[in-house]
């Protein structure tokens, strides 16, 4: 992908659907009409890195230099993806805290009011905002509260959750400077602003690291019975890990969790020193973690599902664990989600030495991969070149569904990178899908069959009206159906490989499902 133009901001709006008939990503026209967004207000920007769907189905969206050289900017877009001018100014408030522009890693909509978080030099920090894209200076001190640590902290992570109160809890990693004990570290927030005196040590809880083991904060979540899981990651020469801590309500080690309150986890045939990130999310009161870690110079991707005392849930993936691969790319997770009806969506990039991907991995309540949604369950949106500088580094759901992907994108030339922040919205419901014509070039011959590796190729792709669409495949074709991207089914007849499509209106994109065994594929075809 050719991404020269990403020296301008590019917000790419793509759109899955699945359910009772699934059908791939592609622009939406209806996002600002054509599917991107080129507005100049965004170039000095390089990154989106947090997002929130409000109540309404507008979005507001975190946006700042990657350097941390200028103040963030809050923008707030409307369901067509135009700005909405009545938030901030002209629909953008920049933020800074004191002057000095902070790292900003998470955005909440808690009651009516947005919360920042993130990471200010040596401090952490949560920042409350009026729903009008104003400073709530009724909130700690004139609208912020942060909390230093008087040491280097190391992550710039999701560092805060709120609980059934709203009572907002900040986590941390830092080195005690009397003790030179490092510790992983979370601070409890009253609706006020005020640090809450009665959790913990003085509104604190603390827990001692094991040495030499972990190196960074992660994450941070509250279950149905209001404890508090915080996660972190660390290697060293001979080990790489994944740690959960489990805090009760109070601030006390939950020793229903491992008998210890906490529980590590090691990746033994990972390369040295190379760390297994990891994002958590409750399932009520059990944890989903997922995160990756190097192996032969390949970042792998693993998902595992925990009970409440610890233990591998049983019902998920295989024996609680999934490892994930995708021929060879390296995955990096960046968030977890749940859709309404359960569906869990991880969020992240995906790449090589030449490509870049916004990636997108579903699966199913039991943890199986989602292998009609994509291929081998993760879509991949290509955002530009150089993997390890790209991709999604935010996720939201809105209420009808929609997925929200914010992030970066970038590409080099004659040594010179450029960095633009790029987005991608995906919806799970077919009506709301239009039928459109397209200028796609992509064309599927029979060559493409093993050149591809493909399992099912049908072409030719493009194909005019009245054309015979030929299928090849590597198992036995039970049945094809052909949708129009409202889900409209077209009359088909299949005989001897060869499909003859009736009824077909307008040229545009189509969906072919195909029934192998036990297995369904799809595939875009374009009819012109």
């Amino acid at each position: 992908m050719n991404t020269k133009a990403t020296t301008i901001v590019a917000l790419f709006t793509c759109f899955f659907v699945f359910g009772k008939s699934q059908v791939p990503a592609k622009l939406d026209s209806s996002f600002l009409s054509i599917g991107e967004f080129w507005d100049g207000y965004l170039n000095q920007y390089q990154s989106i890195v947090a997002s929130v769907s409000l109540p309404d189905s507008t979005l507001v969206y975190v946006a700042q230099i990657t350097a941390g050289t200028g103040p963030s900017a809050m923008i707030k877009l409307k369901t067509d993806g135009s700005i909405d001018s009545s938030f901030g100014t002209s629909g953008v408030f920049t933020y800074q805290i004191n002057g000095v522009s902070p790292a900003v890693k998470g955005i909440h909509y808690v009651a009516g009011k947005l919360y920042l978080s993130g990471k200010l030099g040596r401090e952490k920090f949560v920042t409350r905002i009026n729903i009008n894209g104003s400073i709530d200076a009724t909130f700690g001190n004139f609208g912020s509260r942060t909390i230093n640590y008087a040491t280097p902290i190391v992550d710039i992570t999701n560092s805060i959750t709120f609980d059934q109160f709203n009572n907002c809890f900040i986590g941390a990693r830092f080195t005690d400077l009397a003790s030179s004990v490092t510790k992983l570290t979370v601070t409890k927030i009253d609706t006020n602003g005020n640090i809450a005196l009665g959790f913990g040590t003085s509104g604190r809880a603390d827990f001692v690291l094991p040495s030499g083991s972990v190196s960074a904060f992660s994450d941070l979540a509250i279950d149905s019975n209001q404890n508090i899981i915080a996660a972190a990651c660390g290697s060293s020469a001979g080990n790489n890990v994944v740690l959960l801590v489990k805090f009760n309500q109070n601030g006390v080690l939950d020793n229903g969790f491992n008998s210890l309150g906490y529980k590590e986890w090691s990746f033994q045939g990972a390369d040295t020193y190379q760390v297994a990130t990891n994002e958590i999310l409750t399932d009520k009161n059990k944890i989903i973690v997922a995160g990756e870690y190097l192996v032969s110079g390949i970042l792998n991707a693993f998902v595992f599902k925990l009970k409440p005392n610890g233990e591998y849930d049983s019902t998920f993936a295989t024996n609680g664990v999934l490892n994930y691969h995708n021929s060879g790319l390296n995955i990096n997770f960046s968030e977890i989600l749940y859709s309404s009806n359960g569906e869990l969506f991880i969020s992240g990039s995906a790449g090589n030495t030449t490509d870049s991907y916004f990636s997108l991995l579903k699966l199913l309540p039991d943890g199986t991969i989602d292998s009609v949604f994509a291929n081998n369950g993760m879509f991949l949106n290509q955002v530009g070149m150089r993997w390890e500088s790209n991709g999604a580094e935010c996720m939201t759901v809105y209420k009808d569904d929609k997925v929200f992907l914010g992030g970066n994108s970038s590409d080099c030339d004659g040594g010179t990178c450029y960095f633009t922040s790029s987005m991608c919205r995906i919806i799970t419901k077919l009506e709301e899908i239009s039928d459109t014509t397209t200028s796609d070039t992509t064309h599927t011959s029979i060559e493409d069959f093993e050149k591809l590796g493909s399992n099912v190729v049908l072409f030719p792709n493009p194909l005019k009206k009245g054309e015979k669409l030929y299928i090849k495949s590597k198992a036995v074709v039970k049945n094809v159906k052909i949708y129009s991207l409202t889900g409209k089914e077209l009359k088909t007849s299949l005989r001897n490989n060869s499909i003859q499509i009736q009824d077909i209106t307008q040229p545009g994109i189509y969906i072919a499902l195909v029934q192998t065994g036990d297995i369904q594929l799809h595939q875009k075809i374009i009819i012109q």
